[in-house]
């Protein structure tokens, strides 16, 4: 009887170092899946995403100079139809050609930011998440920010930049 038992208990763990190289086996090809997955399909997309850059407006050149960057930090809303479960956090760029437009930027804050907030707080999640979605909410805070500045010869916001753009 005692043999019997050791004779069963041997087999078990001979069984069971069968399933090592098997095991240890998925797990190598699990690790070489997700590897290739995000070098070859996740990351292009990624840096298609980020090189993207805001539409040219007709009769620009592409060489153009770029402007000063004037950053709006921490815009975190509620987007609509979340009930408050969802939130955006982001930071919006501005470009400027002098430093008299950040002057004047700076001194219309409370409206910029108000602006800001009322165009973000009317998008939905899948108003916000699109490549196309992201392109339009660029072109809307350009014109509303636009629409805010007076008619100076300061001039006016060149382009935006959604520089940080979290959906939780």
């Amino acid at each position: 009887m005692a043999k019997e038992e050791v004779t069963a208990k041997k087999n078990q763990k001979d069984g069971a170092m069968k399933l090592v190289p098997i095991i240890l086996g998925a797990v190598v090809l699990e690790v070489v899946l997700a590897y290739f997955l995000v070098t070859k399909i996740i990351a292009p997309q990624m840096r298609a995403a980020v090189q993207q850059t805001p539409l040219e407006e007709e009769g620009v050149k592409k060489s153009r100079t770029i402007g000063k960057i004037y950053e709006i930090k921490d815009i975190i809303v509620n987007p609509a139809g979340t009930d408050g479960t969802r939130y955006l956090n982001t930071t919006v760029g501005l470009e400027v050609e002098n430093d008299q437009l950040i002057a004047e930027l700076e001194s219309r804050m409370p409206q910029i930011r108000d602006s800001l907030i009322d165009i973000l707080v009317g998008k939905t999640i899948e108003e916000l998440d699109g490549v196309e979605d992201k392109r339009l909410l660029r072109e809307e805070i350009l014109t509303r920010i636009n629409d805010i500045l007076p008619e100076t010869k300061n001039g006016k916001v060149a382009h935006v930049y959604l520089i940080d753009f979290v959906i939780q």
